[in-house]
């Protein structure tokens, strides 16, 4: 799951980030039924589905390795959950932390690639 994240500078090494997700599961299951005794008995059972899991996850940043003012490297910490849309009780939840690397294009736009955790 891929999607959007925004962030708030809180000092200037500081960050807060905040991403939330949204992702649907579909397909179709396909089962076969033969009778041993008796052909007319066979039938084919054809059920389409889908699963829509949204989640949220919450992620603070310390831009101490900036290597220039556009690239650097840091740390992240976060906290993530998911869960299944229609069944609340089915997801997760997910602690971590790790490495990352930032492009700052402009002083408002970050590209960011790395190790992160938690991710949806």
């Amino acid at each position: 799951m891929a999607n959007a994240e925004f962030g708030f500078f809180l000092g200037n090494k500081w960050t807060i980030g905040i991403q939330p997700g949204y992702s649907r599961l579909s397909g179709t299951e396909t089962s076969y039924y033969y009778s041993a005794t008796n052909p007319l008995n066979n039938y084919t059972y054809v059920h389409k589905y889908h699963t829509d899991i949204i989640g949220l996850a919450i992620n603070l940043r310390y831009y101490y390795w900036m290597l220039c003012d556009k690239f650097g490297i840091y740390p992240q910490m976060g906290i993530s959950s998911n869960h299944v849309l229609n069944n609340f009780l089915v997801g997760s939840l997910n602690v971590g932390g790790g490495p990352n690397v930032v492009f700052f294009p402009t002083k408002k736009t970050a590209y960011q690639y790395g190790l992160r955790q938690p991710q949806l």
